[in-house]
């Protein structure tokens, strides 16, 4: 009886592993990770249905389409590092530690970690991820991706079923180190000054995470801060660096879009927002206050045009990435993405 129930155990064995096999060789056409993301993604709801994001539904590119060629860049296998300096809500968060994650789990399984600035935000980052898998799989099926059950959620680590991504926060030295990883995400990197610095630096711990990986891949993300900004420094240090350009619908000059105006030089008090009283008919260069802003603040083309608060949306749409330096009347490169890095976008 004991040898009958070993052989019907060992074939179980034999075929579960057979599967597995079966399901790894199996060639799977990997699709536009933009494309994916809108087909497959939902935003994460806490119990009760209660919003846990500032969205709702499906993920979606239509409003945003500058989230197109950074997220690209982060699924090319030849891409080892993405900085990405931003202002607060306009996404990052959802596009390169929610999406990106899940679409490598999906595709690209390899053992990951996550840096935020402390505990709390970690607890934070895992209930929002899992959330998003939760949610999505009420209207997909997925290949790979799985969650445990909440009973098993813990701080050490988010089990994505074909991945394992470790949890990590600036402040502990333990966090960082001894977990061999192809990919570390940094989140709000230029917050993480303010952390124990006995702990050491959590950017430089997390890149030794990598060190035995050919195709590693980084991706940092924050709101800049006031000088010295790590994120900014990450930005300055990539091979190419692109910036979201807008055509002015006023005399059709193609320009970075900019939130500053240029202090000096040809183009001052050109280029960026117009936030001082100036903007509703005052002297001086007093700031408006934010209801002010709200209904009088424009943007000054390089020209010298008013572009006003009511076509921001539909300019900034229409934008496209060119390459920082680019002057209006220079050839437009193609973005193809072997060409448009090597090692850092």
């Amino acid at each position: 009886m004991q040898l009958k129930i070993d052989e019907t155990l060992r074939d179980e064995a034999r075929q579960w592993l057979l599967g597995h096999i079966d399901r790894a060789a199996e060639r799977v056409e990997v699709p536009n990770i933009c494309e994916w993301i809108e087909s497959h993604l939902r935003f994460g709801v806490g119990d009760g249905n209660v919003q846990l994001e500032s969205r709702r539904g499906g993920f979606t590119f239509s409003d945003s389409p500058w989230w197109r060629f950074p997220l690209e860049c982060a699924a090319a296998k030849h891409c080892n590092s993405i900085a990405v300096p931003a202002a607060t809500q306009v996404h990052k968060t959802a596009n390169l530690l929610f999406a990106v994650p899940l679409f490598l789990a999906e595709f690209f399984p390899a053992p990951g970690m996550v840096v935020v600035p402390d505990e709390l935000e970690a607890k934070k980052f895992r209930d929002r991820i899992y959330t998003v898998v939760e949610e999505s799989q009420k209207y997909v099926s997925f290949r790979r991706l799985r969650v445990p059950p909440r009973h098993k959620w813990n701080l050490q680590e988010i089990d994505l079923g074909s991945m394992v991504i470790h949890l990590a926060w600036a402040g502990s030295r333990q966090r960082t180190r001894g977990k061999p990883c192809h990919y570390v995400w940094f989140t709000e990197v230029d917050v993480y000054r303010n952390a124990d610095t006995k702990a050491g630096d959590p950017v430089e711990a997390g890149k030794q995470r990598t060190k035995d990986v050919f195709r590693y891949k980084h991706i940092f993300e924050s709101s800049p801060s006031e000088s010295p900004s790590t994120i900014s420094e990450e930005e300055a240090m990539a091979d190419d660096r692109w910036r979201w350009h807008i055509t002015c619908p006023e005399c059709s000059r193609k320009q970075e879009a900019r939130f500053f105006q240029f202090r000096k030089g040809e183009y001052a008090g050109r280029g960026g927002i117009e936030l001082t009283v100036k903007a509703k008919g005052g002297t001086g260069n007093a700031l408006m206050t934010p209801r002010q802003a709200r209904e009088s603040a424009y943007y000054v083309c390089l020209n010298g045009c008013k572009i006003k608060s009511e076509r921001k949306q539909e300019v900034t749409e229409a934008g496209q990435w060119l390459p920082k330096g680019w002057k209006d009347g220079d050839p437009e490169p193609q973005l193809c993405l072997d060409r448009v890095y090597s090692t850092d976008f």
